[in-house]
């Protein structure tokens, strides 16, 4: 359930080209995540601590896609276009689901 309500959360207003760039920006990119997250996720039953949810799945995001910022990119691209590409495992691998799928497993109601 939380893993849809994050993939609409993957937007960003900058285009950095690494992480390094990102986060020396203001780190707009985690901002601009975690607001659109908390947001996503004001009114969820099934999960108890939003904001934590929020930063626990930008942290598993981005340690995913730490060695590959233009993967991350391609990601986020593809689920700005359509959403439902969360269910689509070329763009949001298994193992990647199965983490976000933690952080809300450990932030539950």
């Amino acid at each position: 359930m939380g893993l849809a309500l994050v993939a609409a959360a993957c937007s960003s207003s900058t285009d950095p080209e690494t992480w390094a760039d990102a986060e020396a920006n203001g780190d707009k990119i985690r901002l601009n995540f975690e607001e659109s997250c908390e947001e996503a996720n004001a009114d969820s039953d099934g999960v108890g601590d939003v904001p934590a949810y929020c930063e626990c799945s930008y942290g598993v995001i981005r340690d995913f896609y730490a060695d590959d910022f233009e993967a991350f990119k391609d990601a986020e691209s593809a689920l700005r276009s359509d959403p439902a590409a969360i269910n689509d495992s070329t763009v949001i691998p298994a193992a990647l689901r199965l983490a976000l799928e933690e952080c809300a497993t450990e932030n539950l109601t």
